[in-house]
Protein backbone atom coordinates (compact mmCIF):
# COMPACT_ATOMS: atom_id res chain seq x y z
CA UNK A 1 0.00 0.00 0.00
CA UNK A 2 1.21 3.78 -1.35
CA UNK A 3 2.71 5.72 1.85
CA UNK A 4 0.14 8.50 2.58
CA UNK A 5 2.59 11.03 2.29
CA UNK A 6 4.12 9.67 -1.03
CA UNK A 7 4.26 11.92 -3.58
CA UNK A 8 2.85 11.26 -7.39
CA UNK A 9 5.36 12.02 -9.60
CA UNK A 10 3.79 14.59 -11.27
CA UNK A 11 3.59 16.09 -7.66
CA UNK A 12 7.61 15.91 -7.42
CA UNK A 13 8.14 17.41 -11.13
CA UNK A 14 5.93 20.40 -10.03
CA UNK A 15 7.49 20.44 -6.44
CA UNK A 16 11.01 20.79 -8.00
CA UNK A 17 10.08 22.95 -10.28
CA UNK A 18 8.83 25.22 -7.28
CA UNK A 19 12.54 24.59 -6.02
CA UNK A 20 14.16 25.55 -9.31
CA UNK A 21 12.24 28.64 -10.02
CA UNK A 22 12.70 30.00 -6.62
CA UNK A 23 16.65 29.80 -6.78
CA UNK A 24 16.90 31.19 -10.43
CA UNK A 25 14.61 33.63 -9.35
CA UNK A 26 14.80 35.09 -5.88
CA UNK A 27 10.97 34.47 -5.79
CA UNK A 28 8.21 31.76 -5.13
CA UNK A 29 6.65 31.30 -8.94
CA UNK A 30 3.39 31.57 -9.30
CA UNK A 31 0.25 28.87 -10.33
CA UNK A 32 1.07 30.48 -13.94
CA UNK A 33 4.76 30.32 -13.96
CA UNK A 34 5.03 26.81 -13.04
CA UNK A 35 2.30 25.83 -15.22
CA UNK A 36 4.53 27.96 -18.07
CA UNK A 37 7.37 25.99 -17.42
CA UNK A 38 5.66 22.37 -17.36
CA UNK A 39 3.21 23.21 -19.81
CA UNK A 40 0.23 22.22 -18.15
CA UNK A 41 -2.70 24.14 -16.69
CA UNK A 42 -2.11 26.90 -13.16
CA UNK A 43 -5.59 24.93 -11.42
CA UNK A 44 -3.83 21.35 -12.32
CA UNK A 45 -0.74 23.01 -10.38
CA UNK A 46 -2.88 24.59 -7.66
CA UNK A 47 -4.63 21.12 -7.18
CA UNK A 48 -1.24 19.67 -6.87
CA UNK A 49 0.16 22.17 -4.55
CA UNK A 50 -2.85 22.37 -1.86
CA UNK A 51 -2.13 18.76 -1.34
CA UNK A 52 1.79 19.09 -1.19
CA UNK A 53 0.98 21.41 1.18
CA UNK A 54 -1.35 19.18 3.23
CA UNK A 55 1.44 16.66 3.22
CA UNK A 56 4.05 19.01 4.40
CA UNK A 57 5.81 19.14 1.13
CA UNK A 58 5.06 23.00 0.07
CA UNK A 59 4.43 25.89 3.07
CA UNK A 60 2.04 28.78 2.36
CA UNK A 61 3.13 32.04 2.67
CA UNK A 62 0.07 33.57 2.74
CA UNK A 63 -0.37 35.49 -0.27
CA UNK A 64 -2.21 34.37 -2.56
CA UNK A 65 -0.80 31.91 -6.21
CA UNK A 66 2.89 33.77 -5.41
CA UNK A 67 2.93 32.61 -2.22
CA UNK A 68 4.61 28.60 -2.10
CA UNK A 69 8.23 27.88 -1.04
CA UNK A 70 9.83 24.13 -0.42
CA UNK A 71 9.75 23.10 3.13
CA UNK A 72 12.78 21.22 4.30
CA UNK A 73 10.81 18.01 4.10
CA UNK A 74 9.84 19.06 0.26
CA UNK A 75 13.88 19.40 -0.08
CA UNK A 76 14.89 16.40 1.60
CA UNK A 77 12.02 14.64 -0.96
CA UNK A 78 14.43 16.01 -3.95
CA UNK A 79 17.83 15.03 -2.22
CA UNK A 80 18.88 18.44 -1.98
CA UNK A 81 19.41 17.89 1.87
CA UNK A 82 21.81 15.16 1.36
CA UNK A 83 23.09 16.46 -1.88
CA UNK A 84 24.11 19.70 0.56
CA UNK A 85 25.65 18.17 3.26
CA UNK A 86 27.98 15.75 0.61
CA UNK A 87 28.80 19.24 -0.90
CA UNK A 88 29.96 20.79 2.41
CA UNK A 89 31.70 17.69 2.98
CA UNK A 90 33.70 17.91 0.26
CA UNK A 91 34.74 21.23 0.65
CA UNK A 92 36.76 20.41 3.97
CA UNK A 93 40.29 21.12 3.41
CA UNK A 94 42.74 19.83 6.31
CA UNK A 95 45.79 21.25 6.01
CA UNK A 96 49.08 20.13 9.01
CA UNK A 97 50.49 23.29 10.68
CA UNK A 98 53.98 22.89 9.66
CA UNK A 99 55.30 25.07 12.47
CA UNK A 100 55.76 28.82 14.09
CA UNK A 101 56.44 31.45 12.30
CA UNK A 102 57.29 34.83 14.28
CA UNK A 103 55.32 38.30 14.02
CA UNK A 104 58.15 39.87 15.92
CA UNK A 105 61.86 40.53 15.27
CA UNK A 106 62.70 37.91 12.94
CA UNK A 107 64.35 34.81 14.65
CA UNK A 108 66.70 32.25 13.13
CA UNK A 109 65.08 29.51 11.26
CA UNK A 110 65.92 26.06 11.70
CA UNK A 111 67.96 23.95 9.45
CA UNK A 112 65.07 21.89 7.76
CA UNK A 113 62.56 25.28 6.94
CA UNK A 114 59.55 24.07 7.95
CA UNK A 115 59.19 20.48 6.92
CA UNK A 116 59.48 19.20 10.60
CA UNK A 117 55.93 19.14 11.85
CA UNK A 118 53.53 17.03 13.99
CA UNK A 119 51.46 15.48 11.73
CA UNK A 120 48.37 15.52 14.11
CA UNK A 121 48.43 19.36 14.60
CA UNK A 122 46.24 20.45 11.50
CA UNK A 123 44.08 23.43 10.61
CA UNK A 124 40.15 22.30 9.17
CA UNK A 125 38.47 24.88 6.67
CA UNK A 126 36.15 25.12 4.22
CA UNK A 127 38.33 25.27 0.75
CA UNK A 128 35.77 27.51 -0.45
CA UNK A 129 37.67 30.39 1.41
CA UNK A 130 40.96 29.67 -0.02
CA UNK A 131 42.52 30.36 -3.40
CA UNK A 132 41.61 27.15 -5.34
CA UNK A 133 45.66 26.26 -5.99
CA UNK A 134 45.23 24.11 -2.78
CA UNK A 135 49.01 21.99 -3.29
CA UNK A 136 50.19 26.11 -2.51
CA UNK A 137 49.17 26.45 0.44
CA UNK A 138 50.33 25.55 4.01
CA UNK A 139 49.85 26.66 8.04
CA UNK A 140 51.94 28.07 10.47
CA UNK A 141 50.72 28.91 13.93
CA UNK A 142 52.10 32.91 14.61
CA UNK A 143 53.95 33.66 17.86
CA UNK A 144 54.30 37.35 18.76
CA UNK A 145 52.02 40.40 18.68
CA UNK A 146 53.82 42.96 15.58
CA UNK A 147 50.68 42.22 13.64
CA UNK A 148 47.93 42.91 16.19
CA UNK A 149 46.73 45.93 14.01
CA UNK A 150 46.18 43.37 11.37
CA UNK A 151 44.05 41.35 13.72
CA UNK A 152 46.65 39.05 13.51
CA UNK A 153 47.48 37.81 17.04
CA UNK A 154 49.65 35.45 18.86
CA UNK A 155 48.54 32.08 18.72
CA UNK A 156 46.51 32.46 15.46
CA UNK A 157 47.11 30.00 12.40
CA UNK A 158 47.73 31.78 9.11
CA UNK A 159 47.25 29.83 5.81
CA UNK A 160 50.00 30.82 3.44
CA UNK A 161 50.20 30.74 -0.34
CA UNK A 162 53.90 29.48 -2.16
CA UNK A 163 54.61 32.47 -3.97
CA UNK A 164 57.82 34.28 -5.23
CA UNK A 165 59.18 38.07 -4.56
CA UNK A 166 58.14 39.04 -7.66
CA UNK A 167 54.57 38.04 -7.50
CA UNK A 168 53.77 39.89 -4.10
CA UNK A 169 52.09 43.59 -4.26
CA UNK A 170 52.91 46.20 -1.61
CA UNK A 171 50.30 45.65 1.34
CA UNK A 172 49.92 42.04 1.05
CA UNK A 173 51.29 39.63 4.13
CA UNK A 174 54.08 37.49 3.87
CA UNK A 175 56.36 35.24 5.63
CA UNK A 176 59.89 36.96 4.27
CA UNK A 177 63.10 34.96 4.74
CA UNK A 178 66.01 36.98 5.37
CA UNK A 179 68.59 34.54 3.63
CA UNK A 180 72.04 36.17 5.23
CA UNK A 181 70.63 36.34 8.75
CA UNK A 182 68.48 32.99 7.75
CA UNK A 183 65.88 34.57 9.96
CA UNK A 184 61.98 34.46 8.92
CA UNK A 185 59.46 37.06 10.10
CA UNK A 186 55.63 37.72 9.12
CA UNK A 187 55.48 41.73 8.36
CA UNK A 188 53.49 43.64 5.19
CA UNK A 189 55.46 43.37 2.15
CA UNK A 190 56.50 46.86 0.66
CA UNK A 191 58.69 48.18 -2.76
CA UNK A 192 61.27 51.10 -1.22
CA UNK A 193 63.78 52.87 -3.42
CA UNK A 194 66.66 51.32 -4.75
CA UNK A 195 65.51 47.56 -4.70
CA UNK A 196 64.87 47.52 -1.28
CA UNK A 197 61.97 46.18 1.10
CA UNK A 198 60.41 47.60 4.04
CA UNK A 199 59.05 45.10 6.34
CA UNK A 200 56.16 46.91 8.22
CA UNK A 201 54.85 46.21 11.51
CA UNK A 202 51.20 46.35 12.64
CA UNK A 203 52.41 47.54 16.16
CA UNK A 204 52.77 51.26 16.93
CA UNK A 205 55.49 50.08 19.50
CA UNK A 206 57.56 48.37 16.63
CA UNK A 207 59.59 49.86 13.86
CA UNK A 208 60.28 48.51 10.36
CA UNK A 209 62.84 46.20 9.25
CA UNK A 210 64.62 47.66 5.92
CA UNK A 211 66.55 44.78 3.43
CA UNK A 212 67.46 44.40 0.44
CA UNK A 213 65.44 42.28 -2.39
CA UNK A 214 68.62 40.52 -3.19
CA UNK A 215 68.67 39.31 0.56
CA UNK A 216 65.12 38.51 0.62
CA UNK A 217 62.97 35.29 -0.23
CA UNK A 218 59.16 34.98 -0.04
CA UNK A 219 58.16 31.91 1.49
CA UNK A 220 53.91 33.16 0.98
CA UNK A 221 51.45 35.44 0.95
CA UNK A 222 48.99 35.52 3.80
CA UNK A 223 45.65 33.95 2.61
CA UNK A 224 43.25 33.09 5.70
CA UNK A 225 43.79 34.09 9.42
CA UNK A 226 42.20 31.41 11.84
CA UNK A 227 41.79 33.27 15.76
CA UNK A 228 42.74 31.51 18.28
CA UNK A 229 40.10 30.71 20.94
CA UNK A 230 42.36 30.87 23.58
CA UNK A 231 42.01 34.01 26.57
Amino acid sequence: MRNQHDLKPKQKKILRAYHDYQQENDRPGSFRDIAGRLEIAHSNVKYHADQMVAKGYLDSLGSGSRGFQVTGKGRQMLGLAAGSLSRAIGRILRLPIRGDIVAGEPVELGNDGFNTYDEDDEIVVDSALLPARHHELYALRVRGESMIDALINDGDIVILQKCSIEQVRNGDTVAAFLRDEHEMTLKEFYWEKNRKVRLQPKNPTMGPIYVAGSNLEIHGKLVYVQRSLAV
